[in-house]
């Protein structure tokens, strides 16, 4: 009888351990389906969202090459996980599906990326575009050199403060290389020509570059300077002896201003023979100036008046002859001179871009690189896309 006992005793036990076995293991089963479930769902919105990414920087890049690109009206697969996208494109002045008005002078890029189960995420990016844009602070076909304490980096004009965008530096062609000597600086990377080994790249006497020191992939376009007229037999013109002279956009011979004299310009553009700016004299702009020059440019930093204090309101486009901008004061302006040897020495400061056949800074100069000197419409250069914020939807 008590064997008996014992024996149902033992079956209830065992009967009480398999249901909270099953128990156990049914709620097991239903939490590892929805964490499955969950998996999936997060695993679908990745992708979905990568294929908007995917979509929103084809958009970007497409735009680099050509201002005017219009995206396909149909969905690109990506074989890989069968996910698409669809890119729509704002212009300025209109209104996003997600109620924002596109700013002048900006790109409203919309990509759309779904995945096979239905899922959909949207990536926008507003995007700054220009003809002409360059996104070094230096560029040139031959080599750069900086040395002297000199320095590049990358600086908002108005408030001087230093920003984070990187002001790197680049050569065209391979073997020729970039020097950085004599406690100099780069805040930026340093690129030599395509394929070029980066021992091309030297940095010495404590001096440093912040960023990644490569070659480029291929060479940066650099469109020769045509002037819009021939200025070579047109008489000399200028300000000497202290006079204020005030000019209409036009052309000009040679161009002398000197003595402590101003040469006022007014908006618009310029064609000069040659330009000289030194001994105490000034060229002074209140709004936006291009300057096109047949061959050569001299001026001293400090004689460069630029108010607005916005790099691209002062474009000098030089076709030929060096580029020399000396001795110390602070000036904003875009130099674009891709056949010329260009210098920027005794301590002067420049904020903007500087493109050359070859270029030295030294003695203790800077170049502070605008970003917002992208897009400056200068030759050359191909067009560039800036992405100037991004947001996922």
């Amino acid at each position: 009888m008590r064997k008996n006992k014992r024996h149902g005793i033992t079956l209830v036990a065992g009967l009480l351990m398999v249901t909270v076995l099953v128990t156990i293991t049914s709620a097991m089963v239903i939490i590892g389906s929805g964490n499955l479930a969950g998996s999936f769902q997060s695993v679908q919105n990745d992708q979905a969202i990568y294929a908007a990414e995917a979509g929103a920087w084809r958009a970007v890049k497409e735009l680099s090459i050509n201002d005017t690109w219009v995206p396909p009206t149909t969905n690109t697969t990506l074989t890989a996980t069968h996910s698409q996208y669809l890119v729509q494109l704002y212009p300025a002045g209109a209104t996003t599906p997600h109620g924002v008005t596109v700013p002048a002078g900006l790109k409203f890029v919309l990509a759309t990326g779904a995945v096979p189960s239905g899922k959909t995420k949207q990536v926008g990016m507003m995007v700054k575009t220009g003809v002409g844009a360059l996104n070094y602070a230096a560029l040139t076909v031959n080599g750069i050199t900086v040395s002297g304490g000199s320095a590049i980096d990358s600086r908002d004009p108005i408030t001087d403060l230093v920003l984070t965008a990187p002001a790197s530096v680049a050569v065209n062609t391979p073997g020729q290389t970039i020097a950085v000597s004599g406690g100099s600086s780069i805040a930026g990377s340093a690129f030599v020509g395509p394929s070029a080994p980066t021992s091309l790249i030297s940095v010495t006497g404590g001096s440093s570059i912040s960023g990644t020191l490569g070659s480029l992939s291929g060479a940066v376009p650099l469109t020769a300077v045509t002037l819009p007229s021939d200025p070579s037999a047109l008489p000399a013109g200028g300000a000497t002896s202290g006079a204020v002279v005030t000019y209409s956009p036009g052309a000009f011979g040679d161009v002398v201003v000197d003595g402590g004299a101003t040469l006022n310009l007014d908006p618009g553009t310029y064609v000069f023979k040659s330009l000289n700016v030194s001994g105490g004299g000034k060229l002074a702009i209140t709004s936006g100036v291009q300057i096109y020059i047949q061959n050569g440019l001299d001026v001293n930093v400090g004689s460069l008046l630029n108010p607005t204090k916005n790099p691209n309101n002062m474009k000098f486009m030089i076709a030929a002859g060096p580029v020399n901008i000396n001795s110390g004061g602070t000036s904003y302006g875009v130099f674009y001179a891709p056949t010329s040897p260009v210098s920027l020495t005794g301590n002067g400061t420049i904020y903007g871009n500087l493109i050359g056949n070859s270029l030295v800074v030294n003695s203790g100069s800077h170049l502070h690189y605008d970003p917002n000197s992208t897009g400056a419409g200068v030759p050359g250069g191909g067009t560039t896309a800036l992405v100037v914020s991004q947001e996922t939807f």
